[in-house]
């Protein structure tokens, strides 16, 4: 299903609040009350800016409105997540950040448990290998493209894993190639690759 712009627009705010949580927040423990997400960013900005006195003042306006921008993409996101179920599982948030509001769409048992092992582990259980080229909803797409980029534990076979995934969600179209889950897959591939 093509996405609107405003849809569009909705899930790259979306993916990125995801990114910042996945990548910055989650793996230091941070608070994720609206105040904690507020203080962590104040505390990075304030870290880089105390560390060069020759900063621009405009400059350091700008920097600091985009981290204010980022903590409260991740506020909304969070407060969704609390809203809709449980803030602690992981697919949970990520399903959120996968949705359109009000066409959240339940995912299989079984998917969120390998979305959850390709999360914490890099890889999909033997087990669960077939389920990832199943069909799929939109969400659950994009929830099996954000487990492997957000994955905890990157590893040598996870671009190899998001590859044969995204390969599968566009070849059966279950998402737009401009999707903003599916661009940050080709993206993400990129950096594994070169980062290789």
């Amino acid at each position: 299903m093509a996405l609107t712009e405003q849809q569009s627009a909705l899930l790259l705010n979306q993916y990125e609040g995801a990114e910042a949580l996945f990548l910055e927040l989650l793996p230091v423990g941070a608070d994720l009350s609206a105040n904690g997400i507020l203080d962590f960013y104040i505390s990075r900005f304030e870290t880089i800016v105390s560390g060069d006195s020759q900063i621009d003042k405009t400059y350091a306006d700008a920097l600091q409105e985009q981290f204010k921008i980022k903590a409260w993409k991740i506020i909304a996101l969070v407060q969704r997540a609390k809203d809709t179920g449980d803030l602690g599982d992981l697919i949970h948030l990520l399903r959120v950040a996968a949705s359109i509001p009000g066409q959240e769409s339940a995912m299989s048992p079984e998917l969120g448990r390998a979305c959850r092992c390709l999360i914490t582990t890099g890889e999909v259980p033997p087990e669960d290998i077939q389920l990832i080229f199943e069909p799929l909803t939109e969400t659950e797409a994009r929830v099996l493209i954000g487990a492997s980029i957000f994955s905890f534990q990157q590893n040598e076979l996870l671009p190899i894993q998001l590859q044969r995934i995204l390969w599968h969600i566009k070849s059966q179209n279950y998402l737009a190639a401009d999707d903003p889950f599916v661009l940050a897959g080709d993206l993400a591939i990129e950096t594994m690759t070169v980062g290789a």
